[in-house]
C-alpha cells in the first residue's frame, strides 16, 4: 500500500492496482452523469476500470454548539474551521455555528500555511492562535500553533503525540472545562504571589524594628511555602468534589 500526499492511496490486490483517492487522481475514464454530491466523496478505481465510490459526510457532536456560545462569551477574537473536505459539505456541517470563515479542500501544507498566517497577525495584536485537530494532516498545524488541542480517542497517534492538551472522551465541551481550570489556575498563581509578597513585606518591616524572631523568619521562609501549596491544592479539591 502507498500513498499518494494529497492524492490517495494506491496498491495491488489479487493482481490488480487499486486506486482509492480524488477524482482528479483517477487514470480510467468515469461513468457520465455523476452528480456531485457535496458530500466528502472518495473515488476507486481497479485496474483500468472505475468501481464506485465512497461517500462521507460529517456529523457535528452534541456540544459543539455550547463550546462556540461559550468561545464567543471569552471574546475569542476569531473561529475559524479549516478543512480538506470540499466548501459545499464544509459548509453545511458548520451551517448553524457562528465562524467567522471557513477554508475547505486544504492539504496539510495549506493549512500549515494559513496558521502561520494567522500565528502572524494574532501576534502582531499581543494575541495567540489556539488549533484543535484529530488527524494525521492536523499534525504539522498542532504543531505550529500558540496552543493545540487534539481528541484522546478518536484522534490520529501523531496528533495526540504533538497536541499540548488531550480531550480524553473526544467532546468539544471539554475544551471549556480547560478554559475554567486555566482562569482557576491563573487565579491562585496571583492569589499565592500577592500571599508571599504580602507576608514576607510584613515580617521584613517587623525585622527591621526588632520585632520578628527567629519563629517569624521561619514561618515567612517555609510556612509561607506550604501555605501556597495547601493553596494550589484548591484546584484538586475542587475536582474531585
Amino acid at each position: 500500500m502507498r500513498e499518494t500526499a494529497g492524492k490517495g492511496i494506491s496498491g495491488t490486490i489479487a493482481g490488480q492496482v487499486v486506486r482509492a483517492g480524488k477524482r482528479s487522481w483517477l487514470t480510467c475514464d468515469l461513468p457520465a452523469g455523476l452528480v456531485n454530491t457535496g458530500m466528502t466523496e472518495i473515488y476507486v478505481q481497479i485496474g483500468d476500470q472505475y468501481a464506485g465510490r465512497i461517500l462521507l459526510a460529517d456529523s457535528l457532536k452534541p456540544t459543539t454548539e455550547s463550546l462556540i456560545k461559550f468561545l464567543r462569551q471569552r471574546r475569542v477574537k476569531h473561529l475559524i474551521l479549516l478543512t480538506g473536505d470540499n466548501l459545499k459539505n464544509a459548509q453545511q456541517t458548520v451551517a448553524s455555528l457562528n465562524l467567522d470563515d471557513v477554508k475547505a479542500g486544504l492539504l496539510p501544507a495549506d493549512k500549515l500555511k494559513i496558521m502561520e498566517n494567522y500565528r502572524q497577525i494574532a501576534h502582531r495584536q499581543k494575541h495567540q492562535v489556539m488549533f484543535v485537530g484529530d488527524g494525521v494532516n492536523d499534525a504539522p498545524v498542532l504543531a505550529s500553533a500558540d496552543v493545540s488541542a487534539a481528541m484522546g480517542q478518536g484522534g490520529a497517534a501523531a496528533a495526540i503525540e504533538l497536541a499540548d492538551i488531550v480531550l480524553l472522551k473526544d467532546q468539544p465541551q471539554q475544551l471549556q472545562q480547560v478554559f475554567e481550570l486555566a482562569d482557576k489556575t491563573k487565579k491562585i498563581v496571583w492569589e499565592n504571589i500577592g500571599l508571599a509578597l504580602i507576608i514576607k513585606f510584613a515580617l521584613l518591616l517587623l525585622g527591621a524594628f526588632g520585632l520578628a524572631t527567629l519563629w517569624e523568619a521561619v514561618f515567612a521562609d517555609v510556612g509561607v511555602t506550604l501555605l501556597a501549596v495547601f493553596n494550589a491544592l484548591r484546584l484538586q479539591w475542587q475536582r474531585s468534589a
